[in-house]
């Protein structure tokens, strides 16, 4: 329930697991990106966002990439970074918040860095000396983003 209505149905473990809605993905602790389903993934807003497609995923329809904060690479944005992740967004910090034993990173920005999520250790939020406002690129590969259709087929 979300506001007094119901956003999705099914037993618990795979709604949490495959969420369809950001309420949904914000109590599965997931980032969740809205957009239209292609052939390799999803069409965003400002871009692409490759993933691996669920079955029920149809060209053309509204569908949703899911993935875990810890699946997310935080860059500094004052070099280039190469590297085999197919998902590469700019952003902006906008907030560190402890979360267990790491700092969950949190982004603003357009296309898909608009509240996207990152856990890291202290260490390397220390080592890249973030803190609100710092300029960075987030990576996630393509293998760790999940594209779920939002409607049931």
């Amino acid at each position: 329930l979300d506001g007094g209505r119901i956003v999705e149905r099914g037993e618990t473990r795979k709604v949490l697991s495959a969420p369809r809605t950001a309420f949904t993905a914000r109590i599965a602790g997931l980032n969740l990106v809205p957009g239209i389903a292609v052939d390799n993934g999803l069409r965003t807003s400002g871009g692409h966002l490759a993933g691996i497609r669920a079955e029920d995923v149809v060209d053309g329809e509204a569908a949703v990439a899911v993935f875990a904060p810890s699946a997310v690479a935080v860059y500094l944005k004052d070099g280039e970074h190469r590297g085999s992740p197919r998902n590469t967004v700019e952003g902006i910090v906008d907030a560190l918040e402890p979360h267990g034993p790491v700092i969950r990173v949190r982004s603003r920005g357009d296309d898909w860095a608009a509240g996207l999520a990152a856990d890291l250790t202290p260490a390397a939020v220390a080592e890249l000396a973030l803190e609100p406002g710092t300029p960075v690129n987030l990576s996630v590969k393509a293998a760790s983003v999940a594209v779920h259709a939002v409607a049931e087929h």
